[in-house]
């Protein structure tokens, strides 16, 4: 993958134990399928969809936590903004996001 030039913000999170306790990194400003998913990224399962309450619902990765996934994120392409929480400008931007691409869709499916 080409390293992006723009940065993506994300939040890093961690599962409780019983969970398996991996770190799971948030982005927040990227849509998926619905109004109430981001993506994200796991070491296992890589790239999905997930429901954005999960962002105040599990606890947050210290760096020394984060920073396997954070280099292996970078190791393809992304170049990242760290933040620690969701904000209503990224639940905002995210929205428009999904607004635009339905748009496009819509659109291309006209023509």
């Amino acid at each position: 993958m080409e390293k992006d030039t723009e940065y993506t913000k994300v939040i890093f999170k961690k599962w409780p134990k019983k969970e398996g306790g991996d770190v799971i990194a948030f982005f927040p400003e990227v849509p998926e399928d619905s109004f109430d998913q981001c993506a994200s990224y796991q070491h296992i399962g890589q790239h999905s969809g997930a429901t954005i309450s999960l962002i105040g619902d599990l606890r947050r990765a210290t760096p020394e936590e984060y920073q396997p996934l954070f280099k292996e994120l970078e190791g393809i392409g992304y170049r990242l903004k760290v933040c620690k929480r969701l904000t209503l400008a990224m639940y905002r931007n995210r929205h428009a996001e999904l607004v635009r691409i339905r748009q496009k869709v819509l659109e291309a499916s006209r023509k």
